[in-house]
C-alpha cells in the first residue's frame, strides 16, 4: 500500500505542476462558438475499476458487470477561455497589454505587481472590490468621444451609449459539470469467446458562466447629435444604462420626430447571458453510446481486441444565441468509428496474486454532419460581430456627390433607418462534422489480490476542426448593410430638410483590419473619427467607399451640412458605398487538444461468489492546449491585416478546456 500510496501522490503532483501551464489560444480571431469536450467521451473513466471484471479469460458462459459513476468537474485557467472568446483584445495584470496602460483602478489587495500601476484619472469609489480591479481578463468600453483611447478599445457608441461613456468589464469565465454515467457491459462468451458489447449512458448537468461585472467608470452625460443615429439629437435617457444591457440583448429607443421610424435591433446572436442570475445550464443525456467487440487473443495474461462504436446524439444541439453557450453531449452529431483494447502483465506476484497490469483503449470515431446555427466575425477583425451595422435601400431622393467641377454623380443608395448589430447579419444555419475524433487511455493497474487495487494513467483526445458549410442564407446574402462606424447618417440643408446621408469612409474598399478597426469597427483609434456620410431621409448608410463627395440634392444647389449648419461641416456621401456580402464573413471553425492525468482506488468484494460489489473513487486533471494562431493566419501582428488571408473561405481556432474532476465509482459484478 506503501508504493500505491506513493504512486497516487506523485500523480497528484504532476497534476498540479501540469495546471500551472498558461497554455493560451489563439490570437488575433476570436471564436464565436466555444466547444468542449462531450462529457460522455472519456475512456479514462470508463476504464477505470473495472480491468478484472470485464474482458475476461476463459470464461464459457454470459455475464454482465454494471457500474455507475458519479462526476463533478470545474475548469481552470479562466483567462485562456477568455482569450478564445475576445482574441487578446483583454487586458489584465501581467497581460499582453498592462494594466498601467489601460488607466484600470486599483487599490490594496489586487496581485503583486499591480499596485501604483495606474492613473489616478479613473480611481473612484466605485470598485469596491479589490479584487475585481485586478483581474486578468477585461476589456475597456469607451465612447468616440472619450480621450485616450487605444486600438483595443471598444466603441461606446455601437452599443447605444453616449459618446463620453467608459467603463470596465472584467471576465472570469467557468464551466461545471456533474455527470451520472451508467454503463453496462455484456460478455457473451458462452457463445463466442470473447464477444462482448457495451452500453454508455451518461447523464450530465453542465453549468456555463462568463462571470463579468462592469465597472462604470463615467456613464455619460452627453446627448446624441441630431444627424449621427436619427433626425433629432437622442437624449440620454433614451440610451442604454450600460454596456452589458446590449449584450444581453437590450437597445436605445431612438424614436424621434422627425426620423419616427428609425430602429436600433437588438442583439441576437453572441449574447452574453439569457438572465440577470448571468448563468446558464443544461441537463440532458449527453449521448447514447453502443458498442460491439471481440477480443481475437485471449489469454491469461494478456488479451488484444478490436470494436466497433457508434454514438446516438441526445444532448443539446448549439443554436449560436449566446456566446458562451452551455453545451450537453458532442454537438448534435452522430458518430461511427472503432476502437482497440489491449492489456499485458507485466508482473504478478504468485504467492498473493498481487500484479501490475498495463491496460490501453484507443477510441477513433467519425463526427457526421450536424446543423447548428453559429455566427462569425468579418475576415481580419476579431470581435467585429459586435459592430455595427446599417441597413441600406436604392436611393429615394435625388442624392449626389459634388465632383467639384460643376457635375455630380448619383448615390445608388440612401440609408434604410435600420441599424444592426454585425452578429445579426451573420448568423446562420450550417452543417458541421469533423473527419476524426480520438480518445485514447493508457494506464498502469496495481491489484494486491484481496480485491484493492488502484490506477494511475494518461488520457489524451483531439477532435479535429469543424467542417463548415452553410445551410441557408444569411442576411447579408438578400439585403444591402454597410458598417456605421462614427459616421453621421442625417445631414441638413439650410432649410432644416434632412436628408439621410450614405456613410462615408475613406478605407480602401477592401481595408485591411487596421484601416477597419480605425474607421468603422469595436476597436476606434483615437486619431481616427470617420468623417459625417449623407443620406436623404428613408435613405441609405453606407461602410467602404470608393471615394467620398460632398452631399447634394440632384439640382447641385442644395449641400448639406451637420447638425443644422451649427459646424458649417459639408456632409460627405459614398459614392459608391461597397456594402458587405458573404464573402467578408469569416468561417471560423474549431477543433479541441488536451492532455490528462488520472488516478483511482477501488476495492471489491472478492468473497462473493454469484456477484460482486465495486467501489472506488478517482481524480483527474486535464490541460487543454491552446495554439498561437489559427490555421493559414500569421498572428504576429495584431495592427495590420495584411498577413491574414482575405481569400481563405475556412480557419481553424483550437482552444480546450482545463479541468480538474473528482468521482465516485460503484458498480456490480454477476458471475
Amino acid at each position: 500500500m506503501k508504493r500505491i500510496q506513493k504512486s497516487l501522490f506523485l500523480a497528484a503532483i504532476v497534476g498540479a505542476l501540469a495546471s500551472s501551464f498558461n497554455l493560451t489560444a489563439a490570437t488575433g480571431i476570436a471564436m464565436t462558438y466555444f466547444p468542449i469536450r462531450p462529457q460522455g467521451t472519456d475512456a479514462a473513466r470508463e476504464m477505470v475499476g473495472l480491468q478484472t471484471h470485464i474482458n475476461q479469460y476463459d470464461r464459457d458462459r454470459f455475464y454482465q458487470v454494471f457500474a455507475f459513476t458519479a462526476e463533478y468537474s470545474q475548469s481552470f485557467h479562466a483567462k485562456d477561455i477568455c482569450e478564445c472568446l475576445f482574441a487578446g483584445q483583454t487586458f489584465g495584470c501581467g497581460g499582453p497589454i498592462t494594466s498601467k496602460s489601460m488607466n484600470l483602478p486599483t487599490r490594496s489587495g489586487c496581485k503583486p505587481g499591480c499596485e501604483s500601476e495606474f492613473s489616478s484619472e479613473f480611481s473612484d469609489d466605485r470598485f469596491s472590490d479589490d479584487r475585481e480591479c485586478c483581474q486578468d481578463c477585461c476589456i475597456r468600453i469607451l465612447g468616440s468621444d472619450v480621450a485616450g483611447r487605444t486600438a483595443n478599445d471598444w466603441v461606446a457608441d455601437y452599443f447605444g451609449l453616449p459618446i463620453d461613456y467608459s467603463s470596465v468589464i472584467c471576465f472570469e469565465p467557468r464551466i461545471r459539470n456533474f455527470i451520472a454515467d451508467m454503463q453496462a457491459y455484456f460478455g457473451f462468451d458462452e457463445w463466442v469467446d470473447g464477444l462482448y458489447a457495451r452500453i454508455n449512458m451518461p447523464v450530465a448537468w453542465t453549468q456555463w458562466r462568463l462571470n463579468y461585472n462592469e465597472k462604470i467608470i463615467n456613464p455619460g452625460v452627453e446627448s446624441l447629435e441630431a444627424g449621427y443615429f436619427t433626425g433629432n439629437s437622442v437624449p440620454r435617457k433614451q440610451l442604454l444604462a450600460q454596456a452589458t444591457d446590449f449584450f444581453n440583448g437590450r437597445a436605445p429607443n431612438l424614436t424621434s420626430t422627425k426620423t419616427p421610424n428609425v430602429v436600433f435591433e437588438k442583439l441576437d446572436c453572441s449574447r452574453w447571458i439569457p438572465c440577470e442570475c448571468g448563468k446558464f445550464d443544461e441537463v440532458k443525456l449527453a449521448d447514447l453510446e453502443g458498442i460491439v467487440g471481440w477480443n481475437f487473443l485471449n489469454h491469461e495474461n494478456y488479451f488484444l481486441g478490436l470494436n466497433g462504436r457508434f454514438t446516438a446524439p441526445t444532448g443539446n444541439t448549439p443554436n449560436g444565441k449566446f456566446l458562451f453557450e452551455p453545451i450537453v453531449g458532442n454537438g448534435a452529431h452522430w458518430e461511427v468509428g472503432g476502437g482497440l483494447s489491449a492489456s499485458a502483465n507485466v508482473w504478478t506476484c504468485h504467492s498473493n496474486d498481487a500484479a501490475f497490469d498495463v491496460y490501453l483503449d484507443a477510441n477513433i470515431t467519425h463526427l457526421f454532419s450536424a446543423c447548428q446555427r453559429r455566427c462569425f466575425d468579418l475576415k481580419c477583425a476579431p470581435n467585429s460581430r459586435y459592430w455595427l451595422a446599417l441597413k441600406l435601400e436604392p436611393s429615394v431622393d435625388p442624392l449626389s456627390g459634388e465632383n467639384g467641377d460643376g457635375t455630380s454623380e448619383p448615390s445608388d443608395f440612401q440609408f434604410a433607418g435600420i441599424y444592426a448589430p454585425v452578429a445579426n447579419l451573420t448568423a446562420s444555419r450550417v452543417r458541421v462534422s469533423a473527419d476524426i475524433q480520438a480518445d485514447i487511455a493508457l494506464k498502469l493497474a496495481y491489484a494486491n489480490g484481496e480485491g484493492f487495487s488502484a490506477d494511475i494513467g494518461y488520457n489524451f483526445w483531439m477532435v479535429t476542426c469543424d467542417k463548415i458549410t452553410a445551410c441557408n442564407d444569411t442576411r447579408l446574402d438578400n439585403q444591402n448593410w454597410a458598417l456605421k462606424g462614427t459616421a453621421y447618417t442625417y445631414g441638413f440643408s439650410a432649410g432644416n430638410f434632412i436628408v439621410e446621408p450614405t456613410v462615408i469612409n475613406t478605407c480602401p474598399p477592401t481595408p485591411p483590419a487596421r484601416i477597419i478597426q480605425e474607421c468603422a469597427a469595436v476597436a476606434l483609434a483615437p486619431s481616427a473619427i470617420c468623417p459625417p456620410i449623407i443620406k436623404a431621409l428613408d435613405s441609405t448608410n453606407l461602410d467602404s467607399i470608393t471615394k467620398g463627395l460632398p452631399a447634394i440634392l440632384g439640382d447641385l444647389t442644395t449641400t448639406f451640412t451637420d447638425v443644422n449648419d451649427i459646424h458649417g461641416d459639408l456632409v460627405e456621401t459614398s459614392i459608391q458605398p461597397k456594402t458587405l456580402d458573404r464573402s467578408d464573413i469569416r468561417i471560423i471553425g474549431t477543433e479541441g487538444l488536451s492532455h490528462k492525468v488520472f488516478a483511482h482506488l477501488d476495492y471489491c468484494w472478492v468473497k462473493h461468489t454469484d456477484w460482486t460489489p465495486i467501489v472506488g473513487m478517482g481524480t483527474a486533471f486535464e490541460i487543454g492546449q491552446g495554439k498561437g494562431c489559427a490555421k493559414n493566419v500569421d498572428c504576429s501582428s495584431t495592427s495590420d491585416c495584411s498577413p491574414c488571408d482575405r481569400n481563405d473561405t475556412q480557419s481553424c481556432l483550437r482552444c480546450s478546456v482545463s479541468q480538474w474532476s473528482i468521482w465516485i465509482k460503484g458498480g456490480c459484478a454477476f458471475n
